[in-house]
C-alpha cells in the first residue's frame, strides 16, 4: 500500500518547524484532506470553480436543510476511495449565529478517521 502524504496546513497556513515542512502521513493526511474538501466554498478554488459546497445556496434558503448539508457532506466522504463507510456523522446549523459545524468518523484504508468542521 502506498503511503499517503500531505503538508501539513494549520489556519490556512503550511506548518514550518525549525525550517522544515510539516508532512502528514496515512490516516492524518487522509483526515486533513477529508475535513479541508468539506470547509471548500464553491467557487473558492481558482483551479476549479466548481469543486467546493455552495454553502451560500444553503444559507440564502428561508429554513437552513440539516438533511440536505448532511447528505452533501456523506456524499463528499464517501467519494473518495480511501473511504470504506461513514461510521458516524452528525451536523447542525445554529441560526442566530447562522453557524454550521459537522463531525464525522469514517472507516478507510488507514483506520479510523474522525474529523470536525
Amino acid at each position: 500500500m502506498a503511503t499517503l502524504q500531505a503538508v501539513k496546513i494549520i489556519n490556512n497556513d503550511i506548518e514550518i518547524i525549525n525550517g522544515e515542512t510539516t508532512v502528514l502521513y496515512d490516516a492524518e493526511a487522509l483526515a486533513q484532506i477529508l475535513t479541508n474538501k468539506l470547509k471548500l466554498w464553491k467557487g473558492e478554488w481558482f483551479a476549479d470553480v466548481t469543486a467546493g459546497i455552495d454553502y451560500l445556496g444553503l444559507f440564502n434558503q428561508k429554513t437552513f436543510l440539516e438533511r440536505r448539508f448532511t447528505a452533501i457532506i456523506r456524499n463528499i466522504l464517501l467519494s473518495d476511495s480511501r473511504v470504506s463507510k461513514i461510521e458516524s456523522l452528525t451536523a447542525s446549523f445554529n441560526k442566530s449565529t447562522r453557524e454550521i459545524s459537522a463531525s464525522f468518523q469514517i472507516a478507510s484504508i488507514y483506520g479510523t478517521i474522525t474529523g470536525v468542521i
